[in-house]
Protein backbone atom coordinates (compact mmCIF):
# COMPACT_ATOMS: atom_id res chain seq x y z
CA UNK A 1 0.00 0.00 0.00
CA UNK A 2 3.16 2.06 -0.29
CA UNK A 3 2.96 2.36 -3.94
CA UNK A 4 -0.86 4.21 -3.20
CA UNK A 5 0.31 6.11 -0.75
CA UNK A 6 3.26 7.61 -2.78
CA UNK A 7 1.59 8.41 -5.81
CA UNK A 8 -1.10 9.77 -3.51
CA UNK A 9 1.33 12.64 -1.71
CA UNK A 10 2.93 13.22 -5.75
CA UNK A 11 -0.48 13.96 -7.38
CA UNK A 12 -2.28 16.28 -4.41
CA UNK A 13 1.40 17.75 -3.30
CA UNK A 14 0.79 16.81 0.45
CA UNK A 15 1.61 14.35 3.01
CA UNK A 16 -0.47 11.22 4.71
CA UNK A 17 -1.99 11.40 7.69
CA UNK A 18 -3.69 8.08 7.76
CA UNK A 19 -1.86 4.82 6.43
CA UNK A 20 -3.28 3.34 3.24
CA UNK A 21 -6.28 0.49 3.65
CA UNK A 22 -7.59 -1.80 0.85
CA UNK A 23 -10.98 -1.92 -0.05
CA UNK A 24 -11.78 -4.58 -1.96
CA UNK A 25 -9.91 -6.57 -4.58
CA UNK A 26 -10.83 -6.50 -8.00
CA UNK A 27 -11.17 -10.49 -9.13
CA UNK A 28 -11.20 -10.41 -13.12
CA UNK A 29 -7.69 -7.95 -12.74
CA UNK A 30 -6.13 -9.14 -9.44
CA UNK A 31 -5.78 -5.29 -8.55
CA UNK A 32 -6.58 -3.56 -5.18
CA UNK A 33 -8.15 -0.53 -4.66
CA UNK A 34 -6.94 1.10 -1.70
CA UNK A 35 -7.81 4.46 -0.23
CA UNK A 36 -5.42 6.45 1.02
CA UNK A 37 -5.80 9.92 2.98
CA UNK A 38 -4.12 13.31 2.45
CA UNK A 39 -3.56 16.69 3.76
CA UNK A 40 -2.42 18.94 1.59
CA UNK A 41 -2.16 22.43 2.96
CA UNK A 42 -5.64 23.21 5.37
CA UNK A 43 -8.14 20.70 3.16
CA UNK A 44 -7.84 16.62 3.80
CA UNK A 45 -8.84 14.60 1.07
CA UNK A 46 -9.18 10.45 -0.02
CA UNK A 47 -7.52 9.62 -2.73
CA UNK A 48 -8.45 5.99 -4.13
CA UNK A 49 -6.04 4.35 -6.70
CA UNK A 50 -6.08 0.56 -8.41
CA UNK A 51 -2.54 -0.93 -7.19
CA UNK A 52 -1.46 -3.90 -9.49
CA UNK A 53 0.61 -6.98 -8.61
CA UNK A 54 3.72 -5.09 -9.43
CA UNK A 55 3.00 -2.15 -7.07
CA UNK A 56 1.88 0.32 -9.50
CA UNK A 57 -0.50 2.80 -8.58
CA UNK A 58 -3.48 5.05 -10.97
CA UNK A 59 -5.82 6.98 -9.73
CA UNK A 60 -9.66 6.25 -9.65
CA UNK A 61 -10.91 9.20 -7.81
CA UNK A 62 -10.83 11.81 -5.04
CA UNK A 63 -12.77 13.54 -2.67
CA UNK A 64 -13.47 17.10 -2.26
CA UNK A 65 -10.99 18.83 0.34
CA UNK A 66 -12.84 19.19 3.35
CA UNK A 67 -11.43 21.27 6.62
Amino acid sequence: MEASDKYSEALMNGEVFKRAKVLKRHHPSKRKEVASHIKAGDLYYTVYTLVSNECSAHMIKRTQGKY
